[in-house]
């Protein structure tokens, strides 16, 4: 492709150019009466034969050819500009099968962003959703990818707890499936609750009769095993009347307070190495 710029026009190319423009532009006019698909392929094809042309600059040479088509084909020049950044975002591959399903005016919206993969997500839900404009364009407006994301990303990680409230040091009786652990807790005062149930909170393990639960079990009695300090947060009951809890341990501190300030977070290891999910 020329370098932008650099490429001046003779006079029979300049009219060479601007004829096959014009022609686009009346079979965009005509399409957008019957296949909006085609209007879109129109505008993709003058973008492309501009970029051919090297006319691509903003306020040099370029710019001022397209600003001069403009004025003899009587069009918008920034009916061309969008003709050509239309050209740039979308490659012939990439234009297919989206032009097939979206129209023009999806498309207008589309190439404002310029974010690769949050336009790759509105194409791909326009499409297989049958989005109108006014939804596209509501959807880009309520940033629903930036939504989608955040909700992905919370999926992926707990957050940490920092309240002190329910804190307690703990030892391992037995360890009955990836996230779900019987411990003897210290609750303090020389009290202690021996063979206590808890349900690691907010996650949810393989089921133990599978060859990934039997895997998931091991890595949790083998990390709490060789712990020097186990920490437990408890909250509510859960339906069969086990404590709800987010387990931190360490290997090289048996202080409550600092296991549960600086140990592993047993919960949230376990998601992040895509051995539970996230309830």
């Amino acid at each position: 492709m020329p370098s932008e710029d650099k490429k001046r026009l003779t006079e029979s190319a300049y009219k060479e150019l601007m004829a096959f423009v014009d022609e686009k532009l009346k079979e965009a006019d005509k399409a957008g009466r019957s296949a909006d698909s085609n209007r879109a392929l129109a505008y993709w094809e003058i973008g492309d034969k501009i970029l051919e042309a090297g006319l691509t600059g903003r306020n040099h040479y370029g710019e001022s050819v397209i600003e001069k088509m403009g004025e003899d084909l009587d069009t918008d020049p920034q009916t061309i500009r969008r003709a050509v950044v239309f050209r740039r975002v979308y490659t012939k591959q990439e234009l297919y099968p989206g032009v097939q399903n979206l129209t023009w005016s999806a498309y207008r919206q589309l190439i404002e962003i310029h974010d690769d993969a949050a336009r790759k997500f509105y194409e791909d839900k326009a499409i297989k959703e049958g989005w109108s404009r006014d939804r596209l364009r509501a959807a880009i407006a309520g940033k629903e990818y930036e939504r989608e994301v955040k909700k992905n990303t919370d999926a992926g990680v707990l957050k940490r707890p920092t309240e002190a409230d329910y804190v307690f040091g703990a030892e391992v009786v037995d360890i009955v499936d990836g996230d779900t652990l019987v411990l003897n807790i210290d609750t303090g005062f020389k009290n202690r609750r021996y063979g206590e149930r808890i349900r690691l909170a907010k996650l949810n393990a393989p089921e133990l009769y599978t060859k990934k639960g039997k895997e998931v079990r091991d890595y949790v009695r083998d990390r709490l095993m060789k712990a020097c300090g186990i920490v437990v947060k408890t909250e509510k009951t859960d339906d069969y009347g086990r404590y709800l809890g987010h387990v931190f341990y360490s290997f090289d501190d048996d202080r409550p307070g600092r296991v549960y300030a600086e140990g592993i977070y047993l919960n949230d290891e376990l998601l992040k190495k895509k051995m539970a999910e996230r309830m």
